[in-house]
């Protein structure tokens, strides 16, 4: 596949820019969707790029998030970029991918960006195409479940422990349901602060943007709450994006109470089962890095595929680099 050239666009009609995406064939991350939530919830710009060949046909796209500092000269030269996943690239490979992103670094550095990172996510290629291209990678997997078997098939496929969670759930009377609403989603990062808070981590604040993020990634109908109920109290929920016949989960996280009834099994099990129902042909429960031991344990034991994606991070520019650390330095002695 020739990638000649790329284009960022400024302004993208949701359903123009998806219609691209779906014959790039990209995932949820990849949609307009996801680009403008990670662009409200950081306070970034969205980026939106196309990758073109030699006639000009759109051959793949990439999404992501451009931030920058509102003071001269670090708002010319020290632009950050950052993409949740590598360019999707129609019937393409590891060596397209690296072909794509190439290009668009290129052009970023010409704009201004010195700092590129992708997270990865959904981008099996990711270990071959960043290694290729230089990056520093962080070590994750992310775990796939393949929806085009039957439910019968798939649940024979979870580890025998997650079979008698799922029914102790059921029988400890806790109930996952799907819920799309506004409260939904703000208990998903309720949950998920106080899971993190158990392992001893920090979560940064939720502000305004985030809950704008929040409300405009609803309207957009590609997100799901899921939502598991103990007595009638919501103990548990999970955020989950689809897009283009795939379905990842995003935010997750249980009260003590949700983790002691193996509501997040439950939910894993819901999941499965609605997206099958919608025509979802891959479900990813998400990532897990190398360090977190107990979450990678947990994800590969649904009959999932476990595969390694690791994220990337490079700097493009030495000079916006040492005018980065310039500018840090400036904020140390600042009074």
């Amino acid at each position: 596949m020739n990638v000649h050239s790329v284009e960022f666009l400024d302004q993208v009609e949701p359903e123009t820019w998806d219609d691209l995406a779906t014959r790039a064939g990209g995932t949820y991350f990849h949609c307009h969707a996801h680009a403008m939530f990670a662009a409200t919830r950081s306070d970034s710009l969205p980026l939106f790029i196309k990758v073109l060949d030699e006639a000009g046909g759109c051959i793949g796209v990439a999404a992501g998030a451009l931030s920058c500092s509102r003071l001269w000269p670090f708002s010319r030269y020290c632009k950050r970029a950052e993409f949740p996943s590598l360019p999707a690239m129609a019937g393409g490979d590891a060596a397209a991918e690296e072909a794509a992103l190439g290009r668009i670094e290129g052009e970023l550095r010409r704009r201004g960006v010195f700092h590129v990172t992708t997270a990865s996510y959904g981008s099996p290629h990711s270990a071959a195409a960043l290694g290729a291209l230089g990056y520093g990678l962080l070590e994750r997997s992310e775990f796939y479940v393949d929806l085009t078997r039957g439910l019968e098939e798939i649940w024979s496929g979870f580890l025998s422990a997650r079979r008698r969670a799922c029914r102790r759930a059921e029988d400890r009377g806790a109930v996952t349901r799907r819920e799309n609403t506004e409260d939904a989603v703000q208990r998903v990062f309720e949950f998920h602060e106080e899971s993190m808070t158990r392992r001893g981590a920090q979560t940064a604040a939720r502000l305004e943007r985030f809950r704008l993020a929040q409300r405009q990634l609803l309207e957009s109908g590609r997100a799901d709450v899921f939502v598991t109920y103990l007595d009638g109290a919501p103990v548990s929920a999970i955020l989950c994006g689809w897009f283009n016949n795939w379905a990842s989960g995003l935010v997750a996280g249980s009260s003590e109470a949700g983790y002691k009834c193996f509501a997040p099994v439950q939910q894993v099990w819901t999941q499965i089962q609605w997206y099958k129902s919608q025509g979802i042909r891959t479900l990813s429960l998400g990532g897990a890095r190398a360090d977190e031991t107990g979450l990678f344990r947990f994800k590969s034991q649904f009959g999932s595929t476990v595969v390694a994606q690791p994220a990337g991070s490079r700097v493009i520019s030495s000079f916006g680099a040492r005018l980065d650390r310039l500018r840090t330095l400036l904020r140390k002695v600042r009074p």
